[in-house]
């Protein structure tokens, strides 16, 4: 088959082309045509996420410092419950039974004045489970609340060592917040990219499993994993569903950089992909040309004759196998965006 195709291509060769043949050309130059497929993808990953980032920015809801309550608590739901939703056997938070509500500003806790939220906190934890009393400023009007006692929890440690635990006092308020946009440039990209890369390759890696599980959902065997690979089938879906969105918060600016990501993610997955070094894939060709560098390189360093072109060819066993098992994947993926799709929840 290969002599074949060779042949028939040689017949468009005109005899002064003979030494312009992509085969004949050094193996850095051949590794530079084959790098630009994967590149030019990561390229345009670079610009959707140096658009999103540069432009768009980064979201993030920080407090403001302020002593201020903006969530109280309706109940105290034990660390280990795999719940939010209070139950009738939970006890009413110590903030509910003191008459916290939101919006009021702590002035003063267990008589000590208050000017931050850090301090608050801190006098929280330290109170244990004795009496809170507090003096908050609720529309202009100064109020004096008590609860019968802060509760008790353990609560964990920040620290790069074990994970410990300390028993705090626990009140039931979060404080006020706002959105903060921080707008970044090249570096910070690339970084994000790095991290992403090395998702890119930790998926590649469990790609098998996780199509088998994606074949698993399609029988009705399990749950597909939420985390795991889609066909452009389900990029297709994912970026109808963000567009048609009506979620509150998320605009016309908010669409277009979760769009962008979108993009950016599945350029950047395609650019690492294409580099495995196997064949039928850019990588494949770029091994072989390596190789072929390589091997003329330690000839002309040991004064050796040319050992002459490296024979791709000879892996078009492993290619065919290579490529019937990205055909299988797809099929599989494409018929699991069908039958069992991901939801983006928005």
């Amino acid at each position: 088959m290969v002599s074949q195709t060779r042949a028939a291509e040689f017949e468009l060769v005109e005899p002064g082309d003979a030494d312009r043949l992509f085969y004949k050309l050094p193996a850095a130059k051949k590794i530079l045509v084959m790098v630009a497929g994967p590149g030019v993808n990561i390229a345009l990953a670079f610009l959707c996420f140096l658009c999103v980032y540069g432009i768009y920015g980064v979201h993030s809801v920080e407090p403001t410092g302020r002593p201020a309550v903006s969530v109280v608590s309706d109940c105290v739901i034990p660390q280990d419950a795999k719940r939010t939703a209070c139950q009738d056997s939970d006890q009413v938070s110590p903030a509910r039974a003191a008459g916290l509500r939101p919006g009021d500003v702590v002035i003063s806790f267990n008589s000590q004045p208050v000017t931050s939220w850090s301090q608050l906190s801190d006098l929280i934890h330290a109170n244990g489970d004795s009496v809170a009393a507090m003096e908050v400023e609720r529309d202009g009007t100064q109020v004096k609340l008590q609860a019968s006692h802060t509760i008790a929890m353990p609560r964990d440690l920040d620290g790069d060592g074990p994970k410990e635990t300390a028993t705090v006092g626990f009140l039931g308020v979060e404080p006020e917040s706002r959105e903060v946009v921080t707008r970044h440039g090249p570096v910070y990209t690339m970084e994000r990219m790095g991290e992403m890369t090395g998702h890119a390759v930790s998926s590649i890696v469990q790609l098998p499993a996780r199509v088998y599980n994606v074949a698993q959902a399609i029988f009705g065997q399990g749950e597909r994993a939420q985390d795991g690979p889609m066909s452009v089938i389900g990029g297709s879906r994912l970026a109808g569903e963000v567009a048609a969105s009506t979620k509150p918060g998320l605009d016309i600016g908010g669409k277009a950089a979760l769009l962008g990501l979108v993009v950016g993610s599945f350029n950047l997955f395609i650019g690492v992909f294409n580099l495995i070094p196997l064949l039928p894939l850019d990588g494949g060709h770029i091994a072989g040309s390596a190789f072929e560098g390589a091997r003329r390189c330690l000839a002309r360093r040991f004064s050796r004759p040319d050992p002459g072109h490296v024979n791709v060819a000879r892996q078009l066993p492993v290619a065919y196998l290579i490529g019937f098992a990205m055909l299988s994947m797809s099929l599989v993926l494409m018929v699991g965006d069908i039958v069992v799709p991901l939801k983006s929840g928005l």
